[in-house]
């Protein structure tokens, strides 16, 4: 996200989703910010604007890894080569381990993932305000990534609580995961019969180019011609 004025850009503020400690973050960053850096200078930029990545953790341990690069350095036996060394000092935002003011600050539907991400660390019941969404599907892609029990409190406490608004939002989103559900395994069932007829047709003595009408034949308003091909590659690596 860049921040402007006018036309002019001041900043960019980079989010970075992690849901497991990674003990070499502060380098991950660095990647992400010097890339950032080397792209603004080989446009020609006289000046180069600064770049912050957030980094924001939903794990349920709480963040334990160091937050600043020279950290990583073994310096134990050389501690002069120190003032040398990179500075870079990173933002990690430990949701589930927010406290109530930072928690008061949110105002968005991350504060609904927030809370729960807080009771879950500490083990207690999920008991939501009234909540409102202004972006209520993409709320549940989120809580059924990080935790599909989630996804069932939620559910409960909603058909117990909410309002009809809510209510019906819910359902919406139950009928379209359902559906999804569905859809991708029709789509893996599809896959496995495609291959299936590719080994028998190869088994039979078939030529490749009979193999792929055949299979194009069968499975071609399901797959496209590039699909098949690649699907009779790997049958042939496999066999």
């Amino acid at each position: 996200m860049k921040y402007k004025e006018g036309k002019q850009t001041l900043a960019l503020f980079g989010i970075e989703n992690q849901s497991k400690i990674d003990k070499m973050m502060p380098v991950r960053v660095l990647n992400y910010n010097i890339a950032s850096y080397a792209k603004q200078a080989s446009l020609g930029a006289k000046k180069l604007y600064p770049v912050m990545t957030i980094v924001l953790y939903f794990g349920q341990k709480k963040w334990n890894a160091s937050r600043q690069l020279e950290d990583l350095f073994d310096l134990k036996n050389y501690p002069e080569l120190r003032e040398y060394m990179p500075k870079l000092k990173i933002k990690v935002v430990d949701v589930a381990h927010m406290d109530e003011a930072e928690l008061e600050k949110l105002k968005s539907d991350f504060k609904h993932v927030a809370q729960y991400l807080t009771k879950c660390s500490k083990n207690e019941a999920y008991e939501p305000e009234e909540p409102t969404f202004q972006h209520f599907d993409e709320f549940m892609d989120l809580i059924s990534e990080l935790d599909h029990k989630g996804v069932d409190e939620f559910q409960e406490w909603i058909e117990a609580n909410g309002s009809d608004e809510v209510k019906d939002k819910m359902m919406n989103f139950i009928d379209r995961a359902k559906a999804e559900g569905e859809t991708k395994g029709e789509t893996k069932g599809r896959k496995e019969g495609l291959a299936n007829l590719i080994i028998v047709l190869n088994e039979s003595g078939f030529e490749e180019s009979q193999v792929f009408e055949k299979a194009k034949a069968r499975y071609g308003k399901y797959f496209s011609d590039e699909e098949i091909k690649r699907f009779i590659a790997e049958t042939k690596l496999g066999a």
